[in-house]
């Protein structure tokens, strides 16, 4: 069976990741994988490196829609006739895959992030509109937490149309003692503090800048460590946010890091901040696949992820105090973490592996070419 994965993403985000991840453990007997992706994207080399066939497309970088994108598409198609075109938040594909002799036998749709819907879809008009779309533009839906299906459903897509299939990640491998040690010195942590990581773009939505006030409420930050990972809009105003509170030596921007695995090497407890966007976090399941837990929003799929008590701590998302009184928690009764570590490891490797993911998007191909 012949797959054709679309992206119209020119930077590397958890939807190019996700098709990296799927092509690294597909069954190659049965199925045969290429990504179509905008003409100099950066998931070019992402891709090539691992092996996955690239197709590169004029009129689709970072659109949605556009008519160059479906004339250009559509001739890729008539080429290529793939038995399934699975979109990953790509219009154009999905209309170009439904035109008279696009070679096309079936289509994808994957849904990878949260929005709170508003706007015309939200209407009664608008939900009957949105559901004709989907309709007729896809013959299958996936998405990555229930979450991102109730967002598809509040704006009138039919639910019978929507599987939910969650994102699985590859362990990062386990470090030694001594590996831990290593990163832990490098990274200038002390035995007796707790490192705590965000890992993610520095964006609003990711709120960097209430996880910063909440640090800066705490009584005491003798034995807490935070490290930022990554770079972005908000990068400026952050650092200056953390200078403006003195907080300098407890709160380390790393910058982007092109292997996160050593920083969770030496990690003891990952956050996760947004009120945006959030579907099913990578950076929680790479954490959950090494036993690290997660102090994590009820914004989204994090919920879905992580689980009071057992695996993480779930507060209200912008809460400041809340997010306080978590770090708070942690700090106080630093044995909590031994036990939700175990959770967390229990967490991923009962639902969060890549095999996982890969056979139930291949339950999905099949079901729509033989059914």
């Amino acid at each position: 069976m012949k797959i054709l994965m679309v992206i119209s993403d020119t930077n590397i985000g958890g939807a190019g990741k996700w098709i990296m991840e799927y092509f690294r453990y597909a069954d190659r007997n049965r199925f045969t994988i290429k990504a179509v992706i905008p003409t100099g994207s950066q998931l070019k080399q992402l891709y090539t490196d691992c092996g996955l066939a690239v197709i590169e497309c004029d009129g689709i970088a970072d659109r949605s829609f556009s008519t160059d994108g479906i004339q250009n598409l559509k001739k890729i198609f008539k080429a290529e006739k793939p038995d399934i075109v699975h979109s990953h938040g790509t219009m154009s594909a999905r209309i170009a895959a439904k035109l008279p002799f696009s070679g096309v036998k079936k289509v994808v749709f994957t849904r990878h992030s949260v929005f709170e819907p508003k706007g015309f879809f939200t209407t009664p008009v608008g939900k009957i509109v949105n559901r004709l779309i989907h309709t007729f533009t896809c013959d299958k839906i996936t998405a990555v937490c229930e979450a991102a299906k109730k967002n598809l459903t509040d704006t009138g897509v039919d639910p019978k149309k929507i599987q939910v299939i969650y994102n699985g990640v590859d362990a990062i491998p386990a470090p030694t003692p001594a590996q831990r040690a290593e990163a832990r010195k490098e990274f200038g942590i002390l035995d007796s503090e707790i490192a705590c990581t965000i890992s993610a773009r520095l964006n609003p939505v990711k709120g960097h800048r209430y996880l910063v006030e909440a640090i800066h409420r705490m009584s005491s930050l003798d034995n807490m460590k935070f490290f930022i990972a990554g770079t972005g809009t908000e990068e400026v105003a952050l650092k200056a946010m953390v200078q403006q509170y003195n907080l300098e030596e407890k709160v380390i921007f790393t910058g982007f890091l092109s292997d996160v695995s050593k920083l969770l090497y030496a990690t003891d407890i990952l956050l996760n901040c947004s009120y945006g966007t959030e579907a099913c976090s990578l950076a929680i399941l790479e954490g959950f696949s090494l036993g690290i837990p997660c102090i994590a929003t009820d914004y989204g799929g994090n919920p879905e992820l992580v689980k009071n008590k057992i695996n993480g701590i779930v507060y209200p998302t912008n809460d400041v105090e809340a997010l306080k009184e978590a770090l708070e928690s942690i700090q106080s009764e630093r044995c909590q973490i031994e036990t939700l570590s175990v959770g967390a490891k229990e967490t991923y490797q009962r639902g969060f592996t890549v095999q996982i993911m890969a056979k139930n998007i291949e339950k999905v191909y099949e079901e729509l070419i033989y059914e």
